[in-house]
């Protein structure tokens, strides 16, 4: 399983909890350095991240597998003009993987995809995929034959429904990506000060606090143990804002937690019925009957 470092914060504020915005150049060339000397060389980015591409472009560290998303499609020519803008703001030749950043629009339009396969037979070592947001989304694309290399779903403590698809995404050959591990931020908010739009996960955060208490075990270490300790993910993708924090996860990543903690959170915390779980999910997507 791979950490793979995520840039949305690199190029814009992000995150539920982020209260120190967007690093400095130096801090994020450092932070990259530190990065690359703990083996962390997969980097998460997309067209949609503000300048973060740029930034990293012009910080121009070799020896990086960068993993891009895109959205907003016309036709495979304006495809490859975005592939050819990802690459240029990135300073790189090639990339590691492309994504497809919106599900709605692919499932809306499944010619997409055709587009997608077409470029990968000029770039065989390319891995194509995309990202979806709800276990509804990444039924219906594989119903339709829509078969990625790579997917990329949230899935965290709380939010955990994609699990139910596991064994059936290996069986596919297809690998599992993870993001939002942390809620955005979330699992580190005081549960009597959250923000309004996400008061209906206080009694859920409480009930995390308590058992985290009990087992003197932090919330960023049960929440990144929870995920590494699922064999079938590939990768999980964290958002980092500085470089202690890099080591904070390095550490956590590095030290499995007892199974009964782990077998605790499932009993407590398997597929809860809360439309908040979500927090990313703005709108929801209309899956075609």
């Amino acid at each position: 399983m791979k950490i793979i470092l995520g840039t949305a914060q690199f190029g814009m504020k992000y995150g539920i909890n982020n209260h120190d915005g967007i690093l400095n150049d130096e801090n994020l060339k450092n932070l990259l350095i530190k990065a690359k000397h703990q083996q962390i060389i997969y980097i998460d980015t997309a067209l949609d991240y503000g300048n973060a591409q740029k930034r990293l472009g012009k910080i121009g560290l070799k020896g990086f597998k960068f993993i891009s998303k895109l959205k907003s499609l016309s036709s495979f020519e304006n495809l490859e003009e975005k592939v050819n803008e990802i690459l240029n703001q990135l300073n790189a030749k090639n990339i590691y993987a492309l994504l497809f950043h919106s599900p709605s629009e692919l499932i809306e339009k499944p010619t997409i995809w055709s587009w997608f396969k077409q470029l990968k037979n000029s770039h065989p070592d390319l891995k194509i995929g995309y990202s979806v947001y709800n276990i509804e989304e990444l039924d219906y694309l594989l119903k339709i034959g829509i078969t990625p290399e790579i997917i990329q779903i949230p899935f965290n403590i709380f939010d955990n429904e994609f699990e139910d698809r596991f064994e059936q995404l290996v069986k596919l050959n297809i690998e599992i990506h993870v993001r939002s591990v942390f809620m955005q931020g979330l699992f580190f908010m005081d549960p009597d000060n959250l923000p309004y739009k996400v008061l209906g996960i206080k009694n859920e955060l409480k009930q995390l606090n308590k058992i985290c208490k009990k087992w003197n075990i932090s919330i960023g270490h049960a929440a990144l143990q929870f995920v590494a300790n699922k064999k079938q993910i590939s990768g999980i993708v964290i958002g980092i804002d500085s470089i202690n924090q890099l080591d904070d996860n390095i550490n956590f990543f590095s030290l499995p937690l007892p199974q009964q903690f782990c077998d605790e959170l499932n009993k407590q915390f398997r597929n809860l019925d809360n439309p908040l779980k979500k927090i990313n999910e703005w709108k929801k997507v209309k899956i075609p009957s």
